[in-house]
């Protein structure tokens, strides 16, 4: 492997996301931990739909679902800890549908998701690098000095090594974190000593029993302790230069809603392909869209986190909405229509909240949604589902228009930027098949038999649509009506 390109500080989730993305795309990086050994303990195993999503595009969905459970029935009980008074489900099942083909939460403990991520690194001859501290770090225009102390054999050997950018993935007390940090102290429903209940099995286990008067609970060996505390926080800005922070390094909440480590993978798979095409020669402003789209995000989250979190210790009597786990908390509709970058050509984009969208519109900056029944008309032998296009090494250009003039323009702009783009042809169902010189000028081909992908994106609806561009994290950037349109969009990312 070449030198690093990306100096990757923290390998949870977010930071093993963001080297993964990088790798796909050729981009070296080096990621390091300061702990001594792998993370054990079962924190964040909510996984959300949206993050389904993204570890199918990653390639890790199928290695996850042998591991996972899906979410249970929550039992209550009253004040003696053995009365049951209600059952319910805190996420009720869902029906997949073609353009949502997953709508339910699943739990993996964080171990076993990080042991995943860390044995695709592996492909890509990348190791994550524990016992390796981030010190301090300088940085100037050409890139970033970082200062790491590595402990071999038991002693501290100090290194510096240059990157051109740094990210900081390693929590809330990262070196890189921000100091504008809004705080949000929230208390406890009962005093504990916590650093005494957590000091030792034997204490803690004492504790529950006193709490719960579950006696009956058997514990077994016991892997990992914690003295948590909620927080509420986040900075004002996830960049400096050439310093970015990603997942609890940026923001910290309450575990209600299971929101945390699903963010925190998708600041990592926004900023991943940004990063990458500034490496194969996009322009630096570019990654300034990193915090500009995850910034109203993560504030919107935050508010959502902490209402649940009130619900949730403030419920009345036989309330089941306060444990209410589904909806937006799936981060389906999280947008970026707000983001400069996007062009949309169809229509003016409706103001919306950036965390629960507005799913009666598609509009550019909404999540591509899925497509199934595509006849594939090329030789490529595709499943006829638009998940198995996207990933995050480049932009799908879904070709909806049936001029071929406007298509051969559409083609002509796209050959200037070859690599970062895949064309896909979808003909409507009543068409006839692609005429023979049409048929070299695509990467993939498809008849829309059961007209699923042109109602899903609203082409079916009477107003004329060219292209719609999806971008390498699975997000509309561009629905355009004429060649224009992807010109406008190519200059806000390559300008």
């Amino acid at each position: 492997m070449s030198d690093p390109f990306v100096l990757i500080v923290g390998a949870g989730p977010s930071g093993l996301v963001l080297a993964l993305t990088l790798l796909q795309n050729g981009v070296p990086v080096r990621i390091i931990d300061k702990n001594v050994r792998r993370n054990v303990g079962e924190r964040g195993a909510g996984i959300m739909p949206r993050s389904l999503e993204v570890h199918e595009f990653l390639g890790t969905r199928k290695d996850f679902a042998p591991l996972w459970m899906h979410v249970p029935q929550t039992r209550m009980y009253d004040v003696d800890g053995a009365t049951p008074i209600k059952t319910f489900s805190m996420s009720p099942y869902q029906e997949p549908t073609p353009d949502r083909p997953y709508t339910n939460p699943v739990l993996l403990g964080q171990n076993h998701q990080e042991a995943v991520l860390r044995s695709h690194l592996e492909k890509y001859s990348c190791y994550v690098e524990y016992a390796s501290e981030l010190r301090s770090f300088e940085q100037d225009d050409a890139g970033v000095t970082a200062h790491i102390a590595k402990y071999v054999d038991g002693q501290e050997v100090l290194e510096a090594a240059r990157f051109a950018y740094l990210v900081g993935t390693d929590g809330a007390h990262s070196n890189e974190t921000l100091r504008s940090k809004k705080d949000y102290p929230v208390k406890a429903g009962r005093e504990l000593d916590h650093a005494l209940v957590s000091s030792n099995r034997e204490t803690f286990i004492e504790e529950f029993y006193s709490i719960t008067n579950r006696k009956d609970i058997i514990f077994g060996e016991l892997n990992w302790l914690s003295d948590y505390r909620p927080n509420i926080r986040m900075v004002d800005k996830f960049s400096a230069g050439r310093v970015f922070i990603a997942g609890d390094a940026a923001h910290c909440h309450s575990p209600t809603g299971g929101q945390g480590m699903n963010s925190s993978i998708q600041d990592s798979f926004n900023l991943g392909w940004k990063l990458a095409l500034v490496h194969k020669g996009a322009k630096g402003c570019l990654l300034d869209t990193y915090s500009q789209e995850r910034l109203p995000v993560i504030a919107e989250m935050l508010n959502l986190t902490t209402q649940v979190l009130s619900k949730t210790f403030k419920q009345k009597e036989n309330e089941n909405q306060a444990w209410d786990r589904s909806g937006n908390l799936h981060q389906l509709n999280v947008n970026y229509r707000g983001s400069s970058i996007i062009v949309d050509e169809r229509s003016a984009v409706k103001s919306t909240s950036p965390y629960s969208g507005d799913a009666t519109s598609l509009c550019a900056g909404d999540r591509a949604p899925n497509a199934i029944g595509l006849k594939d008309l090329g030789v490529t032998n595709n499943s006829g589902r638009l998940f198995d296009l996207f990933r995050p090494t480049y932009h799908t250009v879904l070709v909806f228009s049936v001029d071929q003039a406007a298509q051969l323009s559409l083609l002509d702009i796209l050959k200037s930027h070859g690599e970062h783009f895949r064309s896909v042809l979808i003909l409507p169902r009543d068409e006839d098949d692609v005429p023979g010189e049409m048929t070299p000028q695509y990467h993939y081909m498809f008849k829309d038999c059961e007209g699923n992908a042109h109602k899903t994106y609203g082409v079916d609806e009477g107003v004329a649509v060219l292209g719609v561009v999806i971008r390498p994290d699975g997000y509309i950037g561009a629905i355009v009506q004429s060649p224009l349109g992807l010109q406008r969009y190519l200059g806000g990312i390559f300008a």
